[in-house]
């Protein structure tokens, strides 16, 4: 029994520091959106803080005292930002060499790949990890020893 609770422990301790390295992710592609407008408030995108930023930061609260709520918001925060990097890839390729082919239609391709590239190598990734631990969280992949 003690097994099954401190494997618990150490899952939700591991939920907790992938939400937590996600909050800060998303709060730094905010950030670099933020000093490339200037700071100024009317043009800064809210609702990319309030639909990604805030609930990381809301789930990495949860999941210490309220664990399964905390893997929820977490699973679902991360299934948006995965999907999202997916559809970002899709749509513009990953990597430099597409920034320098698109640079012939947008001249603004380089900046806004630069913006991008903190949720595109750290961001995907962890929320693909966070998506399949907080869902093994859920589902009750912790199981103790076996006995016959």
């Amino acid at each position: 029994m003690t097994t099954i609770l401190q494997a618990r422990r150490s899952q939700t301790r591991t939920l907790q520091v992938l939400a937590a390295a996600l909050t800060i992710v998303t709060l730094s592609k905010f950030v670099a959106i933020a000093v490339d407008a200037g700071w100024n408030p009317e043009v800064l995108p809210w609702g990319f803080l309030l639909v990604f930023t805030a609930p990381f930061l809301a789930a990495t609260a949860l999941v210490r005292r309220f664990p399964r709520s905390g893997a929820t918001v977490l699973m679902l925060t991360s299934a948006a930002v995965f999907t999202a990097v997916i559809a970002y890839v899709i749509s513009n390729g990953f990597g430099p060499e597409q920034v320098t082919a698109a640079q012939g239609h947008d001249p603004n391709a380089a900046q806004n790949f630069w913006l991008d590239m903190p949720v595109l190598y750290l961001g995907g990734p962890l929320a693909a990890v966070a998506l399949v631990l907080s869902g093994r969280f859920l589902l009750g992949g912790v199981r103790g020893p076996r006995t016959a």
